[in-house]
């Protein structure tokens, strides 16, 4: 048996998302990871509070704040196993259990456009914070190592199949369809 995540990839309106637009010139530049179609259980490296982009770090994200309502998107749904999925998700509540103890890795995204790897201890930027689970699950990345990993770089993974692409708020899950993944 199989279960499904999303990843949710977003074009945001933040002057953060903007640079990172500016600099990449990728259509997304933000991603996160749900463990339901709802898209009630989302999460990510970004910002902690709507109104202080530099408290940031690992989050649980809600579709309904203002930087989402205006967002762009494209979702995708990745079939996993049901032990797959389990580990997934026990991680993510594990750590959402100590979210204080990780931090927004500012310097590794400018490091990252500059081609250095610069890892450092429960520190993350988004697309290296998704490539990293995806890769403790064993599936493959486009990239040897997460920290390379760009959020426009999802939408190419073989395992995933994109379910709606357009306003993140005029989003609607899909209810009784079966996603089939190739």
């Amino acid at each position: 048996m199989t279960r499904s995540i999303y990843l949710v990839l977003t074009a945001t309106k933040t002057w953060l998302s903007r640079t990172i637009q500016f600099v990449t010139r990728d259509r997304y530049n933000h991603v996160s990871i749900a463990l339901d179609p709802f898209l009630c259980e989302m999460y990510s490296f970004g910002r902690r509070k709507y109104n202080n982009p530099f408290d940031g770090g690992f989050t649980q994200e809600k579709c309904s704040t203002p930087i989402f309502q205006e967002a762009f998107c494209a979702i995708y749904a990745c079939k996993l196993t049901n032990t797959q999925y389990e580990t997934l998700r026990n991680r993510l509540r594990t750590m959402n259990e100590h979210a204080t103890d990780y931090q927004y890795h500012f310097l590794g995204l400018f490091a990252v456009w500059c081609g250095y790897k610069w890892e450092r201890e429960n520190s993350y930027f988004c697309s290296q914070f998704i490539a990293t689970l995806l890769k403790e699950l064993q599936l493959s990345l486009p990239h040897e190592e997460p920290f390379f990993v760009r959020p426009n770089d999802f939408a190419y993974l073989p395992y995933t199949k994109l379910i709606y692409e357009g306003a993140l708020r005029h989003y609607l899950p899909p209810t009784y369809q079966k996603l089939s993944i190739v």
